[in-house]
């Protein structure tokens, strides 16, 4: 979650009125992912020190106890957290449907549901949406790559249109959205103001490399001189690589283009 899809979601959705939401069999899922990586990267680095140990003969590589990874994963949990307060990310409990429901549901292989009748998780996240689309909002987007079991978008598989439709909820007021960056660009995007005055100064082509560097500048300020900026708005990991802008930044054709004003980008710790 420190991608800059994530970064920009997080500063936009306020200016949209979105309310952010991660189901609670996704939160768990990335402890999970968390977990089992951290325990495999300790197995392979034991592996390592040992083949290491043979080759020289002397035991010269520390490696954590496994003790020592409960502390890590307590120490992610927390940091978890700490992300998604940061990102104003809300957790969606768990729904409240029967054991019974689901069974049935998964025996006659409805969606999400495949046909060998998996797709528990995918049932729970669902109805955790549907639940929560009883709420006074205009529209609720799931966004999720799964377009197996979620169905392609915008609408809903019928099987899941029908539980919308059980429970008072017109099936238009639930979309799907396949991809993170997709959601952003279509659907928050708009709500942005315009920067007008930069809109109009490069509409004339007279000088915009110099009027976008310009703005690059003043606008940026402490971003790019800190050089926290690349971190935003390339996606470079902290260490991983810098940017600097001087007197020798030219921008050669500037093609049409809708300039926003995009709220400064701020990782949590």
């Amino acid at each position: 979650m420190n991608g800059t899809a994530f970064c920009v979601l997080a500063e936009v959705a306020p200016s949209a009125n979105a309310q952010l939401y991660l189901p609670m069999v996704a939160y768990h899922e990335i402890l999970e992912v968390y977990s089992r990586e951290l325990h495999r990267i300790h197995q392979k680095l034991h592996s390592c020190a040992t083949d290491w140990d043979r080759l020289v003969q002397a035991p010269e590589i520390s490696i954590p106890s496994r003790d020592s990874l409960v502390q890590k994963e307590v120490e992610f949990h927390e940091y978890l957290d700490r992300r998604l307060a940061g990102l104003h990310i809300n957790i969606l409990p768990l729904p409240e449907i029967s054991h019974e429901d689901l069974i049935i549901r998964a025996l006659k292989h409805r969606k999400p549901f495949d046909q060998n009748g998996k797709g528990y998780r995918d049932a729970l996240i669902w109805f955790s949406l549907v639940h929560s689309a009883h709420s006074d909002v205009d529209e609720v987007y799931l966004v999720t790559e799964n377009t197996k079991d979620f169905g392609p978008g915008p609408k809903p598989y019928p099987d899941m249109a029908k539980d919308l439709e059980s429970e008072g909820i017109a099936p238009d007021r639930v979309r799907i959205v396949t991809s993170l960056d997709s959601f952003i660009e279509n659907h928050l995007v708009p709500h942005l103001g315009l920067d007008t005055d930069l809109a109009v100064e490069l509409s004339r082509n007279e000088g915009s490399g110099r009027v976008l560097r310009d703005w690059l500048k003043s606008s940026l300020g402490n971003e790019i001189e800190s050089q926290n900026w690349a971190n935003s708005l390339l996606g470079l990991e902290p260490d991983h690589g810098w940017v600097m802008i001087d007197n020798q930044f030219t921008v050669n054709k500037v093609k049409p283009l809708r300039v926003i004003k995009l709220p400064t980008c701020n990782q949590a710790t």
